[in-house]
Order: C-alpha cells, then structure tokens, then sequence
C-alpha cells in the first residue's frame, strides 16, 4: 500500500490488521515540515522613531509552508529602503 503524508506536521501510527489475528502491524510515520512557501508579518508595523534611533517594537514575521504549517530556523532578510519612497 502507498501511503501520503497529509499537511499536518508531526508522527503518527499506521496500523494493519487482519480479522481475526490478535497482533498488529504498526508503522511509525512522521510528516515534516515543508519547504517555506509565504511569509507574513506579524508584529511591528507601524510604528515611527526618531532619525538615528532605533524603533521601539521588534520586527515579527512568521514563515509558513504549503501546507500552512509554521518553518522554523528559516532565514529572514529584512532589507530597508535606502531612500524614502514618494
């Protein structure tokens, strides 16, 4: 039989059985966690600071893959204008 993993993340038991037989045939499965397929942000926006000082509230964002569920350790770059749009 071929099984697939469903989108929710973590191990889980298969067991097989046959009528009439008192034992059972389990497979230890695990889904892991997908490639990183949306970022949002979560926390610190908006917010305003002073020129040459640092803002108040860290930025937050949370990664998230095909099947919603949350990447951990993804690497984030947060890049800045170098010149305020108009």
């Amino acid at each position: 039989m071929s099984v697939t993993a469903n989108s929710t993340v973590g191990a889980y038991t298969v067991v097989a059985s046959v009528g009439g037989v008192a034992t059972t045939a389990d497979f230890p499965l695990t889904n892991s966690v997908g490639a990183a397929a949306s970022i949002t942000a979560d926390s610190g926006s908006p917010q305003d600071a002073v020129i040459s000082t640092a803002f108040t509230n860290p930025l937050v964002v949370t990664v998230r893959d095909s099947g919603n569920n949350p990447v951990p350790n993804e690497t984030v770059t947060f890049t800045a204008p170098s010149t305020k749009s108009a």
